[in-house]
């Protein structure tokens, strides 16, 4: 089954569903990197542990699958499967693990992070921070709010890259990279769930951008992205100092060197459309909460998601995006519970979405008539129209009377 969005950015507060404390965000006024900044002041007060106090964050419930299979198992982003039994469950914490020289999925788990430990290293061995595996002081390795629980090969075979979007579709199992350290053999390829590790060639919402990349699932990508904001907004007072001290320029190819903006102009662009097309889960809010606990503090991004847009504005659409931004559905309001899709490219997936997060309908591969879908039998209500095109999507309000 696929999670339950919660379609918050249009006019609704995540406070609804999400455990913050009273006040926490209340110096939080202003617009642009004017409110980044302040956000940065709330939550740079956070209680840093150890390294290893990571392994026992992940074994809480928050951690776990209660949305998929909902077997308890831990729920790695990087190898659930969302519509089909997973390739491995990792239901035991002597499946921990921390290096290995595996080439497959399924050994065991270890703790992946989003931004590249490469990146930051070298900033605090330049200030003299002892950065061995469980130093406190080496707080930024351990900030649970960027590194989830993966599978190790597949963290391995991500390594240093960006995210991004591919631009092969004809893809095989990634195989090969017989070291914790080594990419697949056989790029591009997909891992289990078909996440994607190759070919960036500057097009669509990635443009600007020529190289390896790694992509996560639709499922998971505003995860990815909220967690990456975090980041860029936590550490923005040593951004530029992470940037000129990082010499690896796969791990620094994300950021920019600023501590404004944060992410170059391609990277921003992505981080915001899987931000907007991949809404806040149920399964972001209860980790956001955990970590509040161990920590003490929270994703504003998470609690917020309409801030994205405030700080940096909204992302630019191209390619298939324009194409879904060209739809129209009409009559709306509906009328006799029925609306009409029109098209300039094929549809994969209809999903009608309650304003509290609610699918109420959910259509693969539906039938159309020259690109043009109806849609019969609707609730009266408010609703978001969710509609899903080659590995994309576009959200829409309508009204069924």
């Amino acid at each position: 089954m696929r999670k339950v969005f919660l379609m918050l950015f249009l006019f609704m507060s995540v406070q609804t569903f999400a455990q913050i404390p009273n006040g926490y965000y209340a110096s939080a006024i202003g617009t642009g990197f004017a409110l980044k900044s302040q956000l940065h002041t709330i939550i740079k007060n956070y209680v840093p542990k150890s390294y290893n106090s990571l392994w026992s964050l992940y074994s809480t419930s928050a951690y776990r699958d209660n949305y998929y299979e909902n077997d308890g198992s831990l729920l790695d982003i990087y190898s659930e499967k969302i519509n089909e039994i997973d390739f491995t469950n990792y239901n035991s914490t002597l499946l921990e693990c921390g290096s290995t020289t595996t080439s497959y999925e399924g050994l065991c788990y270890n703790r992946e992070h989003l931004v590249p430990e490469s990146f930051f290293e070298s900033y605090f061995n330049s200030i003299g921070i002892d950065t061995s595996i469980n130093s406190v002081a080496y707080y930024t390795k351990n900030d649970a709010h960027f590194i989830p629980p993966t599978d190790i090969r597949v963290n391995a075979w991500r390594g240093n890259l960006p995210f991004g979007r591919l631009s092969a579709t004809n893809l095989n199992p990634c195989a090969g990279g017989d070291g914790p350290s080594f990419s697949p053999t056989n790029l591009p390829c997909y891992t289990s769930n078909v996440s994607k590790i190759g070919f960036n060639n500057n097009s669509g919402y990635s443009a600007g951008y020529t190289g390896n990349v790694f992509e996560p699932i639709d499922e998971f990508k505003g995860d990815v992205a909220r967690a990456v904001l975090y980041f860029v907004t936590r550490y923005e007072d040593v951004l530029p100092l992470m940037y000129s001290t990082c010499s690896n320029t796969t791990a620094k190819a994300m950021f920019n060197g600023s501590s404004g903006q944060g992410l170059n102009a391609t990277f921003l662009n992505i981080m915001k459309t899987w931000h907007q097309n991949d809404p806040v889960s149920e399964r972001e809010i209860a980790i956001n909460n955990r970590i509040y606990t161990h920590q003490s503090n929270r994703n504003p991004f998470i609690d917020h998601p309409e801030w994205v847009t405030t700080i940096w504005g909204s992302q630019l659409q191209t390619e298939t995006f324009e194409l879904l931004s060209a739809i129209s559905v009409y009559p709306n309001p509906a009328v006799d519970n029925r609306i009409t899709i029109e098209a300039e490219t094929i549809l994969d997936e209809i999903n009608l979405i309650s304003t509290n997060g609610q699918l109420m309908l959910q259509i693969k591969n539906p039938n159309s008539d020259n690109n043009r879908y109806l849609v019969e039998n609707l609730p009266q209500g408010f609703y978001f129209l969710k509609l899903f095109s080659n590995n994309e999507s576009i959200t829409k309000k309508i009204i069924i009377n």
